[in-house]
């Protein structure tokens, strides 16, 4: 009698980037261009069901689970999903992570836009004399400050 280990590995911590395909589906990046055409003809009637198996099987390709070709084992996982039987398990992962890297790469893109915004801004002739009258007003007050200090007494 054989005894299975019947749970899932989690998928690598930095799992490849994938290829988006015309802004619609998130193909695994293993998939190479002839596999990810047979993948979208595969796929056509599975509505919003596709990106859960590109998904699902991006995370067996991360874990070496895939014996046969991606198409292959794409076009079962569309069976399972056809019978009802579908569940996924590394999907979610795999959705979680590119959701995590499309956020970071947003506030990156927003880090960097404010960075180029105020560069800008503090490259104007305005904020240039802004901020030499700030620094001859702090001057000005360690002066007051320090005559202050030597004579002993608040003015």
């Amino acid at each position: 009698m054989k005894h299975y280990n019947h749970r899932t590995p989690a998928p690598p911590a930095n799992p490849p980037v994938a290829v988006v395909d015309g802004g619609e589906l998130i193909f695994p990046e293993q998939m190479l261009p002839d596999e990810r055409q047979a993948a979208r003809v595969l796929l056509r009637p599975c509505g919003d069901r596709a990106q859960a198996l590109l998904d699902e099987l991006a995370g067996r390709l991360q874990m070496g689970g895939v014996r046969s070709s991606p198409v292959a084992y794409l076009r079962g996982l569309i069976a399972r999903a056809d019978a009802g039987s579908f569940v996924p398990e590394l999907g979610p992962r795999v959705a979680a992570a590119r959701a995590r890297r499309q956020q970071d790469a947003a506030q990156r893109r927003e880090r960097e836009a404010e960075e180029r915004r105020l560069a800008a801004e503090r490259a104007t002739p305005e904020y240039q004399a802004r901020a030499r009258a700030q620094r001859e007003k702090v001057r000005q007050m360690l002066g007051e400050l320090k005559t202050r200090m030597n004579t002993g007494r608040p003015t």
